[in-house]
C-alpha cells in the first residue's frame, strides 16, 4: 500500500514538473514576440510625420532639407509654404503645424504672445535682403531704384500689412521718401513668389523680392538692392508650434535645421546664416 502512494506521489511531481516545464517554454516564446512587437511599436513612432509651415521664400532650401532630415531619421515632411502673415493666421486658427519658420520676427512674436509657441524653441536662423529686379526686356531702360520711381507703370510689391517684404520694402520706400511717388502704381501680390512671377511674366514693370528669390529668377534681372540701413534687418526666426503631436521629431527638425548639412543648403541658396 505503501509503495502504491509513493508511485501516486511520484506520478503527481513528474506531472507538475513537465507542465511548469511547458509553462516556461511558452512564456519564452512569447518574450521574443513582446521584443519584436515593442521594437516595431518605436519603428513606427520613428516614421512618423511632422508639419512644417514656413516662409515662400525658403521654398528650394526647404525641401531639399526636409529630403535629408527624412533619409536620415525616417520621419517625413510635410512643406506648407506661403507668406509669413498667411501661416501665422492659419496657426492662429488651429491649422496643423509642427514647426513654423518665418520671414519675419513680428510674426513669431505675435504667436508668442499668444501663447501658441513653445516659447523655448525660438531660435534666429538666417538673414536676407531685399533686391529690385525688372524683367529682362525692361533692364536696358530701368536700370536704378530712381528709374522705378520715375519709369514704371507697374511696381510689384508683397502684401505691406502681413508679409514681411513687403513691409520692410515699404518702410525702406517710407524713409526714403519714395513711396508717396509711387503708391497709385503699386500692385499688390500675396507673397514674395507672386511679386517673382509677375516681374518674370512681363506683368509689372519692377518689384521688389529677396535677394534669395531673385537667385532663382529667369526672365528678370537684379538691377540694386534697397538700402539695407532703411528698413529692419531681415531674419528668419523658427519655432515649434505648443500643439504639436510630434515635439521629440518637431525639436530633432529644429536641431536639424541648425546642423552642417543645412547651412550648405541655405548658404548654397543665398541665405546668410545666423
Amino acid at each position: 500500500m505503501k509503495k502504491i502512494k509513493k508511485l501516486i506521489a511520484l506520478s503527481l511531481v513528474l506531472v507538475m514538473s513537465v507542465g511548469l516545464f511547458a509553462c516556461n517554454n511558452d512564456k519564452k516564446g512569447e518574450e521574443p514576440q513582446k521584443q519584436e512587437e515593442t521594437a516595431k511599436d518605436t519603428d513606427k513612432k520613428a516614421e512618423g510625420e511632422i508639419y512644417i509651415s514656413a516662409a515662400a521664400s525658403l521654398k528650394e532650401s526647404m525641401e531639399e532639407i526636409g529630403e535629408a532630415f527624412t533619409k536620415e531619421t525616417g520621419v517625413k515632411i510635410n512643406n506648407n509654404f506661403g507668406s509669413s502673415g498667411a501661416l501665422q493666421k492659419q496657426i492662429e486658427e488651429g491649422a496643423q503645424a509642427d514647426v513654423f519658420v518665418s520671414a519675419g520676427k513680428k510674426q513669431i512674436k505675435a504667436l508668442e504672445e499668444k501663447g501658441l509657441l513653445e516659447n523655448d524653441s525660438i531660435k534666429d536662423l538666417l538673414q536676407n535682403e531685399v533686391v529690385i529686379i525688372v524683367p529682362e526686356a525692361k533692364k536696358g531702360e530701368i536700370k536704378t531704384l530712381d528709374d522705378v520711381v520715375e519709369k514704371a507703370e507697374k511696381i510689384a510689391v508683397a502684401q505691406t500689412d502681413s508679409v514681411p517684404v513687403g513691409q520692410y520694402t515699404k518702410e525702406s520706400l517710407d524713409n526714403l521718401k519714395l513711396w508717396d511717388k509711387i503708391e497709385d502704381r503699386v500692385v499688390l501680390a500675396k507673397n514674395v513668389r507672386e511679386v517673382l512671377a509677375w516681374v518674370e511674366q512681363g506683368n509689372a514693370d519692377a518689384g521688389f523680392v529677396y535677394r534669395t528669390d531673385a537667385m532663382v529668377a529667369k526672365d528678370s534681372v537684379v538691377i540694386g538692392e534697397l538700402d539695407p540701413t532703411s528698413y529692419k534687418e531681415v531674419i528668419y526666426p523658427a519655432a515649434i508650434v505648443k500643439d504639436t503631436k510630434n515635439k521629440d521629431a518637431s525639436q530633432k527638425y529644429l536641431d536639424f535645421l541648425n546642423s552642417d548639412t543645412a547651412k550648405k543648403v541655405f548658404e548654397k541658396n543665398g541665405f546668410k546664416v545666423k
